[in-house]
């Protein structure tokens, strides 16, 4: 039985090589690669078909292979054209040269802090238990 080896890891090699210098050299913008988040689901359905078909057709594996390495780099070649050019999950912004990590809705960004005072604090130590008694031994009340 020939064993046939896959020109997946060389192609994989050679695109991200070649996607590394087109970035580098200014020919794709760096927002461009965000793409690859919204096409890894069709990357495992193309494995998965690739797994079924691989025993029914000796061509599957390396027509596959040069799907796939194609498709990721013509994802990020043309990411603004399918409207890929930022994160495709809810929680991360990009804003053009940093990712903010959120969860939630992003704010104004002001801070603002107040102070109160508070008279007339009673506490009655007997109504506490747990941790509440072990805070309220710890502070003093004034």
């Amino acid at each position: 039985m020939e064993h046939r080896r896959s020109i997946f890891g060389p192609l994989l090699l050679i695109a991200a090589g070649a996607m590394w210098l087109l970035v580098k050299s200014g020919n794709i913008p760096s927002a461009n690669l965000w793409a690859l988040t919204h096409v890894w689901p069709f990357v495992l359905i193309a494995a998965g078909i690739g797994l079924i078909l691989r025993p029914y057709w000796k061509f599957t594996g390396i027509l596959l292979d040069i799907l796939i390495i194609g498709g990721l780099f013509a994802a990020v070649v043309y990411a603004p054209k399918f409207g890929w050019a930022s994160p495709s999950m809810g929680f991360i912004t990009w804003d053009g040269s940093h990712a903010n990590f959120e969860l939630g809705t992003p704010g104004s960004g002001n801070i603002k802090s107040q102070t109160r005072t508070v008279s007339d604090l009673s506490c009655d130590r007997g109504q506490l238990s747990g941790r509440s008694h072990r805070f309220a031994r710890q502070s003093s009340f004034r």
